[in-house]
């Protein structure tokens, strides 16, 4: 029966937000069918008031009726035609808690054993802090219960630790329940303020909630406590990137490279941010390197071939091109720059080859048919250049430069 509930649970409740520890104790599962049914219900009953009151309100409590109710619900799920609806309402009414407390009673010897464990809610997953039973008979398993009740309370109690709470934001944050995860962290930090993995998972929390400077706060505690973690540079830069602090950010990408000399993502992104500063020998350094590293990383030579292309060292942006190419034939994007390297030489028949083999692989990329239209305008075939500036806007109406061009080519036009 149990295990329909928990079908039942994982097919219909979706993410749920807890603001505190709430715990929903189930009935047992008795595999060997040592209790009768009377015997099950009143051990289940004696072990959940037993346990409801010893509790002295550490935890909140979904009272027993409740779940009893969900119990004898369910067999009235299986007899009748109750909508999903319905089904979801009820078993979320019951169990809108954090965590679910069952067991399993079974034989093992001559000796009655009985464990009992903690689940997360609505993974199932199980928590550390369970506790076993071992009795000789089934008077013996009633007298116990106070004594189990008991123990399973220190269990739960032993896990009120920075620990448990960091595993408890991880659930969240793997779930994308960004502020749960925030408050689970915050509580570990908390009981263990020198905790550096919570400040820095709460940090990536707050990167991908695009909380900037929150998530500076939490990578900058993790270098004051760790020096040499260095994912949090990497991480800090990566925010100060998005920040536009593009200088911060170089800092921080080139401390993650001291600490880590071989990890390519770091010198790609330090070298895009001194392309975006200008520095185009900074950047080409950059991605020397990662070439070094990695003969077959193929955005390294796309962007140091950008990188010449600025510098109007045309030459060496097609060379690197070309090696682009031979890595990803299929990229449209490979063939429009090229053909950007062309026209910048002035090659106007090698530029039109790459600007039309670009519009072939992508004819919804913009860049191809303004570039086309560049070399059409150059050549005087200003109506042709009109059609490929007008495409271009069409699929990318903010396009930074074809707009302007079309104006200069109907002009043209104009004046026949």
């Amino acid at each position: 029966m149990r295990k329909i509930i928990f079908s039942l649970i994982l097919a219909f409740i979706g993410t749920l937000t807890f603001a505190q520890e709430k715990i929903a104790v189930f009935p047992f599962e008795d595999m060997d069918n040592l209790l009768t049914k009377n015997e099950a219900v009143l051990f289940y009953r004696q072990f959940s008031n037993e346990f409801t009151n010893k509790n002295a309100g550490k935890f909140t409590i979904v009272p027993r009726q409740d779940v009893e109710k969900l119990f004898n619900t369910e067999e009235k799920f299986q007899l009748s035609d109750l909508s999903a609806k319905t089904k979801t309402a009820e078993t979320q009414r019951v169990l809108n808690g954090t965590q679910i407390l069952s067991g399993v009673i079974g034989k093992v010897g001559n000796r009655i054993t009985v464990s009992v464990s903690l689940y997360t809610f609505p993974e199932l997953s199980q928590l550390p802090g369970g506790v076993d039973l071992r009795v000789v008979n089934k008077d013996e398993l009633f007298d116990k219960i106070p004594e189990f009740v008991q123990s399973m309370l220190s269990a739960i109690g032993g896990r009120n630790s920075a620990k448990v709470f960091f595993d408890r934001g991880m659930l969240f944050k793997n779930r994308k329940d960004w502020d749960t995860a925030i408050l689970e962290f915050n509580e570990a930090i908390r009981l263990d303020p020198n905790y550096t993995l919570a400040y820095y998972c709460r940090g990536e929390v707050y990167r991908d909630k695009k909380e900037y400077n929150l998530a500076i706060i939490d990578y900058t505690q993790v270098i004051q406590l760790e020096p040499n973690y260095k994912w949090a540079y990497f991480n800090r830069g990566y925010v100060y990137e998005n920040k536009f602090e593009y200088d911060l950010a170089i800092v921080d990408y080139t401390q993650f490279i001291r600490l880590d000399p071989n990890e390519k993502g770091a010198y790609l992104n330090r070298g895009g941010l001194y392309f975006a500063k200008g520095d185009y020998d900074h950047a080409i350094s950059d991605y020397n390197i990662i070439i070094q590293l990695d003969p077959n990383y193929a955005s390294a030579y796309s962007n140091r071939g950008l990188a010449y292309y600025y510098k109007k060292d045309y030459d060496r942006a097609i060379a690197d091109y070309n090696q682009n190419l031979r890595l990803e034939p299929n990229r449209a994007s490979n063939y429009s720059l090229r053909g950007n390297a062309y026209y910048g030489k002035g090659d106007y028949n090698q530029a039109l080859a790459d600007y039309n083999k670009a519009i072939q692989l992508d004819p919804n990329y913009a860049e191809p048919y303004n570039g086309r239209g560049n070399v059409y305008y150059n050549m005087g075939k200003y109506d042709q250049a009109i059609v490929d500036f007008e495409t271009a806007l069409r699929i990318y109406p903010n396009h930074p430069t074809a707009r302007n061009n079309l104006e200069n080519a109907r002009k043209k036009v104009g004046n026949r």
